[in-house]
């Protein structure tokens, strides 16, 4: 017997910022636009474009929910230049955001407000390593930094400087040895999922002809190798955005869950 389950995720923007080295990151797939400076592609990675200076590019194909949350990986650092995530970032022409990036040697959590810059709490005194996950989301008023999916020391403060905005990338510097890549943001949403009911199907017609093979929510078996369908239902709390599904499976009495490939 084999049991099924199915688990839900939130559809996130993601970009790996696969291009022609000297790409503008502005210009990489008519997906993004410069907030503060500039930043560009070079190894498949995004690094800062301005000598001495804060850069910081949005994600303009889409502006999630104000509860929001993006992250990179840091997967090259050096001691004398940053990379890291933005969000609340302007997209009305400004240059604001709150910012987390970190380079070999440090950290910083910090905003731009008016195109001033301000630290939302003390640097952190030690650098990030290669493969780093550098994640930001404000939820609220709150705005939380984690390391590795971990909150960042004291990189958790509320403020309200900044309300709504885009998600992006930002660093300080222009050295290809710190860059960034995977990135991945979006809306920060509870979802609340049940797995109400299941029903199973022939293989006989398209999806609206198909004939069921038993009634929902009853168990069926069948020989090995015989194609069947499977029909899901799922609840949902309130109206959360569009998800895709992992469906897997186990033997009964297995304690591992397999993927369906």
């Amino acid at each position: 017997a084999i049991q099924v389950w199915i688990g839900g995720a939130v559809m996130a923007i993601t970009d790996n910022f696969t291009d022609t080295d000297g790409t503008l990151l502005a210009s990489h797939g008519g997906n993004w636009s410069n907030v503060r400076g500039s930043m560009v592609i070079n190894n498949n990675r995004v690094n800062g474009n301005v000598l001495n200076d804060d850069c910081s590019v949005r994600w303009s194909a889409e502006t999630p929910a104000n509860d929001q949350w993006a992250k990179v990986f840091a997967s090259v650092l050096t001691t004398s230049a940053y990379v890291g995530v933005a969000i609340h970032m302007s997209t009305g022409g400004g240059s604001d955001y709150y910012g987390y990036y970190a380079s070999a040697n440090n950290r910083y959590f910090f905003k731009f407000v008016t195109n001033t810059y301000f630290d939302l709490a003390s640097p952190a005194g030690a650098g990030a390593s290669a493969g780093d996950e550098l994640y930001l989301e404000i939820n609220g008023t709150t705005i939380t930094a984690k390391l590795n999916g971990v909150v960042d020391g004291a990189f958790s403060v509320t403020d309200t400087s900044l309300t709504s905005g885009g998600v992006g990338v930002c660093s300080w510097t222009n050295n290809t040895g710190t860059a960034g890549d995977d990135f991945s943001g979006g809306a920060l949403v509870s979802l609340v999922l049940e797995q109400e009911g299941f029903r199973f199907r022939n293989d006989d017609g398209s999806e609206t002809t198909a004939t069921w093979a038993a009634s929902q929510d009853t168990n069926y078996s069948v020989s090995p190798s015989t194609l069947k369908r499977l029909r899901m239902l799922v609840n949902a709390t309130g109206d959360p955005a569009a998800g895709e599904y992992k469906l897997q499976y186990r033997k009964v009495g297995d304690d591992t869950w397999m993927d369906v490939q």
